[in-house]
C-alpha cells in the first residue's frame, strides 16, 4: 500500500503501523531516526498515535518538537 508522509510517498505492506511509516520516511530522506518522536498529524489535523493502522493513500504530516517549542515559548 502507498502512504504520504508529508507528501513523500512510500510503499508499505499491508497491516503496517504508523512507525513503520515513520521508519520508512526517515529512511527514504536518508535521516537519523529521530530520538523524540515528531507530532503526527492525519489529513484532518488530527494527532494520531505511532501504534495507529494505515489505509491505502493515506496522508500523514509530522511537526518537529523544536517547532512545536517555539510555538508555546512566549506563553
Amino acid at each position: 500500500m502507498t502512504i504520504f508522509i508529508n507528501n513523500t510517498g512510500l510503499n508499505l505492506y499491508t497491516g503496517a503501523t504508523v512507525l513503520d511509516a515513520l521508519r520508512a520516511y526517515y529512511r527514504e530522506l536518508q535521516s537519523d531516526f529521530p530520538e523524540k518522536l515528531p507530532t503526527i498529524l492525519d489529513s484532518f489535523g488530527n494527532e494520531i498515535e505511532t501504534d495507529g493502522s494505515l489505509i491505502h493513500l493515506q496522508r500523514l504530516y509530522t511537526i518537529d518538537f523544536e517547532y512545536n517549542e517555539k510555538l508555546f515559548e512566549n506563553d
